[in-house]
C-alpha cells in the first residue's frame, strides 16, 4: 500500500511540471507602437529564395526603406536571452524568453547601434528594445520575427491572428496603448 500512495503522490506532484512545460502562448502582440498599422508575410519562397525560417514573418510598414529606424517593441514580457549580432543572416537581433513555458520571440535585422535592452535584463510587454533596420545583408528594411515553441519556430499568433506560410495580414499594433 505504501508503494501505490508514493506513486500516486509522484504523479500528482508532477502533474505541474507538465502543465507548465505545455504552456499556453502569450498573448503575443505586434512588437511597434500603438495605433500603426503593419503588413506581415509570412512567405514561404520570392524570387526564388526560401524564407528561413519557414514559419517566420517579415513585418513592413511602407515599402522601401520608409521602415528603416522604426521603434520595435517587445510582443510580450519576458527576460532578453540575447541582444547583439546573430549568425545566419539575422544581424543585429534580441531574442526574448517568456517565463518557462518554452515560449521565445526572435527580432531580426535590428538598424546598427538600435539595440535597447542587454541580456538578463527583464522587459514588459509594449517596451522598446530597438529600431527596425536592415543589417544581415538585407537589401530593404524590415522586421524579422519568430515564435519559437520549445526551440522550434512556429506559425506566429499576433493579436488573435495566426500567420500560416504564405499569409499576408495588416495589423494595427494595440501595443503599448
Amino acid at each position: 500500500m505504501l508503494a501505490a500512495s508514493t506513486l500516486t503522490a509522484a504523479v500528482v506532484a508532477a502533474a505541474p511540471l507538465a502543465a507548465e512545460a505545455a504552456g499556453a502562448r502569450p498573448g503575443f502582440k505586434a512588437p511597434f507602437n500603438c495605433g500603426t498599422t503593419w503588413r506581415g508575410s509570412a512567405w514561404t519562397v520570392s524570387d526564388g529564395h526560401t524564407h528561413n525560417p519557414l514559419k517566420s514573418v517579415d513585418w513592413n510598414w511602407g515599402s522601401g526603406e520608409d521602415d528603416n529606424g522604426k521603434p520595435v517593441r517587445a510582443s510580450a514580457a519576458g527576460t532578453v536571452e540575447f541582444a547583439g549580432t546573430g549568425g545566419g543572416g539575422y544581424g543585429k537581433m534580441i531574442v526574448i524568453k517568456h517565463g518557462t513555458s518554452g515560449w521565445k520571440t526572435r527580432y531580426a535585422h535590428l538598424k546598427d547601434g538600435s539595440i535597447q535592452v542587454a541580456q538578463g535584463a527583464h522587459v514588459s510587454q509594449g517596451q522598446f528594445i530597438g529600431r527596425v533596420g536592415k543589417t544581415g545583408g538585407q537589401s530593404s528594411s524590415h522586421l524579422h520575427y519568430e515564435q519559437i515553441r520549445d526551440g522550434s519556430v512556429v506559425d506566429a499568433v499576433v493579436q488573435g491572428v495566426t500567420f500560416a506560410p504564405n499569409s499576408v495580414h495588416f495589423i494595427k499594433s494595440t501595443n503599448h496603448c
